[in-house]
């Protein structure tokens, strides 16, 4: 059984680490707000917010590593907003 990988965010660093873990042959499920990601077999796109913490522990469930990669814009309003429960 190939073990399940959940990255969250597609932004550079997100989608690097989705494509190098499929590129791997493992199977990743990459989650961001739009559903966004790398096309690839192996990767499932899902649409979740970060901060909805039922729906990211239901993705994250038997997940072998979880790479957590989202950021809010580079302010401090949506930093103050955002980051606190998203990470």
């Amino acid at each position: 059984m190939n073990e399940q990988y959940v990255v969250t965010g597609a932004g550079p660093v997100g989608w690097t680490i989705a494509e190098c873990l499929a590129e791997q042959g493992k199977n990743v499920r990459i989650a961001t707000r739009s559903g966004s990601g790398p096309e690839h077999p192996l990767v499932e796109r899902v649409r979740v917010d970060v901060q909805d913490a039922e729906a990211l522990r239901a993705l994250m469930q038997g997940a072998a590593a979880v790479f957590h990669c989202i950021h809010a814009s580079y302010n401090a309003r949506d930093w103050e907003a955002e980051l606190p429960r998203a990470e």
